[in-house]
């Protein structure tokens, strides 16, 4: 991936509140949570820390990431 690519996904998901594609079986342990993208690594895929008591970072491929705007109400 060129730096120029790596560097407009930085600008576009770093910061930004997300959702996986939880259609996706690696990632449904991931479903329904609600994550912040810290930044993009070189190889084009985001860093992502989830809520919960797992403070781990997941390097996800941002075709499988929904920004979310508003952080999802709970009943």
């Amino acid at each position: 991936m060129l730096p120029e690519e790596v560097d407009k996904l930085r600008a576009e998901y770093t910061g930004r509140q997300v959702m996986v594609d939880a259609q996706r079986p690696e990632l449904a342990r991931l479903a329904g949570k609600l994550g912040c993208v810290r930044s993009v690594n070189f190889n084009g895929r985001a860093l992502v820390q989830f809520e919960g008591p797992d403070q781990g970072w997941y390097d996800i491929d941002p075709e499988f990431l929904k920004v979310v705007d508003k952080p999802l109400q709970e009943d």
